[in-house]
């Protein structure tokens, strides 16, 4: 595997559901990246009340958020994901 590839971890149950801002803080990505992932279903998230309101995102044991698809670093810059 190249060294410019990576994956976020997709195994394992969520440990916590915060809200955009607390999981930025947890994990150390900005809230607008968070938000963009989650508006693209590239992580798991879900919105409070019916659909409209705030993002609640899963982060995994390690503070990071729980992908839905593979990533690779140097797509995601430009908006690409992996297949």
């Amino acid at each position: 595997m190249p060294c410019n590839t990576y994956e976020l971890p997709t195994s394992g149950p969520p440990t916590q559901w915060p809200s955009i801002k607390e999981a930025a803080h947890l994990s150390n990505i900005s809230a607008r990246t968070l938000n963009r992932w989650a508006d693209e279903g590239l992580i798991l998230a879900d919105r409070l009340g019916s659909g409209r309101g705030a993002w609640l995102v899963a982060l995994n044991a390690r503070n990071l958020p729980i992908s839905t698809k593979p990533f690779r670093a140097d797509a995601t810059a430009s908006g690409e994901t992996s297949a």
